[in-house]
């Protein structure tokens, strides 16, 4: 048997806001019934036994190394705020792969990743050949796109990143790597399972290339049309956030307006992107890096709505994590 559905009133704006706390409870539903198009929830119950094991022997090696690549000179602190999210999830190894500039803002903030050059161009871009980035075997995943930039070089290393079939393992694509999708809509097509995009209402709607950033009911159509399109697994950011495939979809309906600041998306993309290092599957990665993004948040702002600094929430990922691994109810 399984839990009953959510009331889709109770997850959205204005509904959200009066509802309180929002539980699916097992009423004695069949399965078939309960695996409809109607979203699930995530809450600290459905994702308490997501959080991957820690064994006493483990090293660097056995926790997954993440590849970031991403940064421009107008955008330093994008790349860097996902290596210290990834860091605080539990990567064994953070590596940013970027120009000289970010690599330096990244080293002060997170002074045990390591370092992948790449040159610039006259944009302040990654200006690279995309087969000059050997990853074969050297990583468990990788995201692209955070404070990229846009640029002939960084947009055709993008695509080749997603399109070389050698390269097979999960790939969170967020911010530039977005949008270097919705101006080459074509490769769309070619996305695989393993393949995450994050993106918030306004990147769904170029990558839909509909006119008006979809609200509401229609975030939830949209993401789920963009994962029936590509195959890949879409986090559709935002109060609710969803998380969808082809197939199902699940939701966080737990407004905090201390995650709407700068950054904060770079955070649950390198949270994400970490999971998936982890050897979780993209979906579980997903659900339990949107939880944990959302605790963190919780935690590092206390009362405060405002003027919180983006990189505490980054700091509380690891507390969330293992508020995560310890939810009971």
């Amino acid at each position: 048997m399984a839990t009953g559905q959510i009331k889709f009133g109770t997850i959205l704006h204005p509904g959200i806001e009066y509802a309180g706390i929002v539980e699916a409870l097992d009423i004695g539903l069949s399965d078939q019934i309960a695996m409809s198009e109607f979203p699930r929830l995530l809450s600290s119950w459905t994702i308490r036994n997501l959080v991957p094991t820690r064994p006493l022997n483990g090293h660097k090696g056995s926790f997954g190394k993440l590849l970031i690549i991403g940064g421009s000179t107008r955008y330093h602190g994008a790349p860097a705020l996902a290596s210290l999210a990834a860091q605080a999830a539990g990567a064994g190894l953070v590596t940013v792969a970027s120009i000289d500039p970010v690599i330096k803002t990244v080293a002060n903030l997170v002074p045990a990743a390591t370092f992948y050059p790449l040159p610039s161009n006259g944009n302040g871009c990654i200006d690279t050949a995309p087969t000059d980035i050997e990853l074969t075997g050297t990583v468990q995943a990788l995201l692209v796109g955070p404070g990229l930039g846009r640029s002939q070089s960084s947009d055709a290393l993008v695509l080749h990143l997603l399109t070389d079939s050698d390269i097979n393992v999960p790939i969170v694509i967020d911010a530039d790597g977005l949008n270097v999708l919705a101006d080459n809509p074509t490769y769309l097509d070619q996305l695989r399972p393993n393949h995450v995009l994050t993106p918030h209402p306004g990147e769904l709607a170029r990558l839909l290339a509909i006119d008006n950033a979809p609200k509401g009911a229609e975030v939830i159509e949209a993401a789920r049309t963009l994962a029936i399109r590509t195959g890949a697994l879409v986090v559709a950011k935002g109060s609710p956030t969803f998380v969808t495939t082809a197939t199902e979809t699940h939701v966080l309906a737990q407004p905090n307006p201390a995650l709407a600041t700068a950054g904060s998306g770079d955070i649950l993309a390198g949270t994400i992107a970490s999971l998936a290092a982890q050897k979780l599957p993209v979906l579980d990665a997903a659900r339990l890096g949107v939880w944990m993004h959302s605790h963190a948040g919780m935690l590092a702002a206390g009362q405060r709505a405002a003027g919180l600094a983006v990189e505490d929430i980054a700091r509380h990922i690891s507390e969330a994590r293992l508020d995560a691994g310890n939810c009971d109810s």
